[in-house]
């Protein structure tokens, strides 16, 4: 089974994009700020900083990930600190 990561998994993208790879049955591995919340019970989430690079190439190892979608960034949707998720 081909294993994705999406960095910034808690945006109006990621969230998108994590929802169309769940219904295709892919495995995927959601990237989310240290200081989140979100849980989903069909994808594994990881709270990292991408900044830490030691950090992000154990869990690019430990999930011996396929793909990478890049995903995360500062902004948010329409000035909304909690924008919601596709998968609610």
């Amino acid at each position: 089974m081909k294993k994705i990561l999406i960095t910034g998994g808690e945006g109006f993208l990621a969230t998108s994009f994590i929802k169309e790879f769940l219904k295709q049955n892919l495995e995927v591995i959601c990237l989310i700020n240290p200081k989140s919340k979100i849980e989903n019970k069909n994808l594994s989430v990881v709270k990292c900083d991408i900044r830490d690079k030691n950090k992000l190439e154990k869990i690019i190892k430990k999930f011996s990930i396929d793909t990478i979608f890049h995903f995360a960034s500062l902004l948010s949707v329409n000035g909304e600190k909690n924008p919601p998720l596709a998968w609610d």
